[in-house]
């Protein structure tokens, strides 16, 4: 575009091409009923590719999702010369995967990050100073009552930086917005994080399983204090959320406890469940979610799977309902096997596996069978 696009309707799908805005004006893109959905996942971005140069803002980049909300990002210079700037965004599952490129870790637990990050790159080098104001819809953020919020870069050697001062969000319809100002490293990825806030249980795990007419789910706690209740929450497509039921917490305890509850209502299929825990003031915190096939079939769901070149290691988070032993086989692209191993079920169908091996190459398989199933994925290292 060496002019001006105007998005009048709908959304323009970039499908993990790149648009080339070559006019320098902050006016080159306006949106009054459209927007541009970037949405593509690693390594095939969906990037906005604007030559500001040194020109002044703010630019804003009307970035939409699929579900049509407008989450743009606005950049404003403030001193330097920006050359061209590369802008991407994209939303994660609730563990934070997929990372972007080069990524290894989130700056803080799952639940205190924002499901979505964005990638923001400049061709030219120099001292600069800009700000970012990033937007991102409601359903997206891990602790929805965390009011205060703030923006963390990937630095690159294993690390964020947390440097940027925690701000409360601004509420923009069911969107959220968190600003970010005098940044003189924008680079190359972002997200929104949480204000760390300890809260009163220590919970060890949390499961659940499909028994006869019925789905069994239990978990324990290390510590409890101020405890008020757990509530479990169910979904079927990671989006909206329907409460179970409710346990009351013992409240002050230094000694595990014990609980369980029933989904007497299961659908047949897949289901996902989490659990929020109260404090007597109100303040929660959700756990992960865990997954709980209701049927006849056996199930198998690879739910997160997370190569860490830093440390030769793959995390595995996965659902498996079956007495069956599953083999798991990793080789690399010629067909040569790096690991193997058997694993064994003994109770409940969700499963944290880590793998640590020599991979020393960019590219693996991994590869889940036994004699009723076989399923195959690919690993990056890069």
């Amino acid at each position: 575009v060496d002019s001006t696009l105007t998005l009048t309707a709908g959304n323009y799908s970039l499908n993990a091409n790149t648009l080339s805005i070559n006019y320098g004006a902050g006016n080159a893109i306006s949106a009054p009923g459209g927007y541009i959905l970037s949405e593509n996942l690693p390594p095939n971005y969906g990037i906005v590719k604007w030559n500001i140069g040194n020109n002044s803002g703010p630019f804003v980049i009307p970035f939409g999702n699929i579900l049509s909300a407008n989450i743009p990002l606005t950049f404003t210079p403030n001193t330097g010369d920006f050359g061209e700037m590369e802008f991407s965004t994209y939303k994660t599952a609730p563990s934070n995967v997929p990372y972007p490129l080069a990524v290894t870790s989130i700056p803080y637990a799952f639940n205190e990050v924002v499901d979505r990050f964005w990638n923001i790159s400049r061709s030219t080098g120099g001292g600069i100073d800009a700000d970012i104001s990033f937007r991102y819809q409601d359903f997206e953020d891990a602790v929805p009552s965390t009011v205060n919020k703030h923006a963390t870069r990937w630095a690159g050697a294993g690390a964020w930086d947390l440097s940027a001062p925690f701000v409360p969000y601004l509420t923009i319809g069911n969107t959220r917005e968190v600003a970010i100002s005098n940044i003189t490293n924008i680079q190359p990825t972002w997200t929104i994080s949480n204000e760390p806030n300890p809260l009163p249980i220590q919970l060890i795990n949390f499961d659940g399983e499909a028994r006869n007419n019925h789905n069994y789910l239990w978990w324990t706690t290390a510590t409890e204090m101020n405890a008020d209740r757990f509530e479990v929450e169910k979904t079927l497509d990671l989006a909206s959320y329907d409460l179970i039921g409710s346990v009351k917490a013992q409240g002050y305890s230094i000694t595990e406890q014990h609980y369980e509850l029933r989904d007497n209502n299961p659908v047949h299929g897949l289901q996902y469940y989490r659990l929020k825990s109260i404090d007597f003031d109100g303040s929660f915190e959700y756990s992960k979610n865990i997954a709980v096939y209701y049927g006849p079939e056996s199930v198998f769901e690879v739910i997160a799977l997370s190569p860490n070149k830093a440390s030769n290691n793959i995390s595995i988070d996965f659902a498996y309902n079956s007495n069956k032993d599953l083999h798991i086989v990793i080789t690399d692209i010629v067909g040569k096997v790096i690991h193997e191993e058997v694993f064994s079920r003994t109770s409940g169908e969700n499963h944290h596996l880590d793998i640590s091996a020599d991979f020393s190459s960019a590219f693996y398989f991994i590869t889940f069978y036994n004699e009723d199933l076989k399923e195959t994925k690919k690993l990056s290292f890069q």
